[in-house]
């Protein structure tokens, strides 16, 4: 059981980072904003999408693709510890603190380096300095 529900926990954190990067995109960014929406749309957020699908389709726990997850510390309590954190940072609405923690997950999870690399020029390129998200990651 303990897989399946990290699994959702995975699936659910990769759901949140795309609506708080969409966010971020879409109405924190004013410089190079047709740029931003055009590799979000076209390119990013597709990709973030497949990531997803491809964590929700891992068959089992003995999964190469699961065993790389582990190793990453992206299961059982290494990640219910990341999912807590997430879910703190969004609930206060601290925007750096968020990102942060965003940009750590994305880090450790094969295949999102494309993914990260846009959050990092659209952290860059934002416009309010203090602004806060509306995402939240219950």
């Amino acid at each position: 059981m303990a897989f399946e529900d990290d699994k959702k926990t995975l699936v659910a954190i990769l759901e949140f980072i795309e609506r708080v990067l969409e966010e971020l995109i879409t109405e924190h960014i004013r410089e190079d904003r047709e740029l931003f929406e055009l590799a979000w749309f076209r390119e990013v957020k597709p990709r973030l999408q497949e990531l997803t699908r491809s964590v929700y389709e891992i068959p089992g726990e003995d999964s190469p693709a699961w065993h790389r997850f582990q190793d990453r510390g992206l299961t059982s309590a290494q990640l219910q510890l990341k999912r807590t954190r997430l879910a703190a940072a969004s609930r206060k609405g601290i925007r750096k603190k968020l990102l942060d923690l965003i940009n750590t997950i994305l880090g450790s999870i094969p295949g999102a380096d494309p993914i990260k690399e846009l959050k990092e020029f659209g952290e860059e390129a934002l416009d309010e300095g203090n602004a806060s998200f509306r995402a939240r990651f219950i």
